[in-house]
């Protein structure tokens, strides 16, 4: 289990590009979500294919957002890599890797990304809606509303850890288990905004800032059952997500070349701990 803090307000027009990357490429093309904290905790997911892994040098969870250079800030796609603890068995991926997704900044999930791989060979990537009230991991569990796709090798990969895929690694196997390994996968970004829409959450762009949290699970109605970024257990547990790991300050990443938006960024999050202070 990584040590990461489990809400983090992102905004993801910082991370924005107009190319699209590999889903099987290097670490240094994604944006890692460092805001999450970076400290290595005790293995707590009864699979070790489940278990989200990360220290102070190696990023548990990345994004990428491409924008199509469009000019929309509604279209495009979105991108996500967890590294995990293991290939338990070969076979490729076999468990589910979720982002639940906070769009109104109220510290409750509303919506759900997951690439489902349980069982092996009804593999989705899937947009759904939060079935509970999104307020703890007890009451975030998975609805049948939504959007699915069939996962392809298009929208999603699993690969080993290694010079390829993590040049600036130098450890690959985080948790003495076995080697690591990155589930990769990406959503038409559009597909967010419409789900957000149906929930009544209007507005919602690529200029939005947005509370994410990570886990993972083994049970298709149960969104995080095995691992939960940010804490120790506490998979049912019924207390509100800012208290079980409480939420970080804004993390704005600069697009390449363009260091105003870091700048602003870690002036509030100074600002933000100054006021807790």
């Amino acid at each position: 289990m990584v040590g990461v803090g489990l809400l983090t307000s992102l905004l993801l027009a910082g991370a924005a590009t107009a190319a699209p990357i590999a889903l099987n490429g290097p670490t240094t093309d994604w944006i890692a979500m460092n805001s999450f904290g970076t400290s290595l905790e005790p293995d707590d997911a009864a699979n070790p294919e489940a278990e989200l892994i990360g220290d102070a040098t190696h990023s548990a969870i990345y994004y990428y957002m491409d924008d199509n250079g469009s000019g929309s800030n509604t279209d495009g796609t979105l991108y996500f890599r967890m590294r995990i603890g293991k290939d338990n068995g070969g076979a490729g991926f076999k468990t589910m890797a979720v982002i639940g997704l906070d769009g109104d900044l109220n510290d409750t999930v509303d919506a759900l990304i997951i690439a489902d791989f349980n069982p092996p060979g009804a593999d989705a990537i899937q947009v759904r809606r939060v079935l509970g009230s999104g307020v703890s991991p007890a009451t975030t569990n998975i609805s049948p509303i939504g959007y699915d796709v069939a996962a392809t090798t298009s929208n999603s990969n699993w690969s080993p850890v290694d010079a390829t895929t993590d040049p600036t690694a130098t450890n690959t196997d985080l948790n003495g288990d076995g080697q690591d390994y990155f589930i990769s996968f990406s959503v038409d970004f559009a597909t967010v905004v419409q789900i957000l829409a149906d929930l009544g959450i209007g507005g919602f762009t690529d200029d939005s800032l947005v509370h994410f949290v990570a886990g993972t699970s083994t049970n298709a109605s149960s969104s995080m059952n095995q691992d939960i970024a940010g804490v120790n257990g506490q998979v049912g547990s019924t207390s509100s997500w800012a208290a079980l790991g409480g939420s970080t300050g804004p993390l704005i990443v600069p697009e390449p070349g363009t260091g105003a938006l870091l700048g602003l960024g870690l002036l509030m999050l100074a600002c933000r701990r100054r006021a807790r202070a």
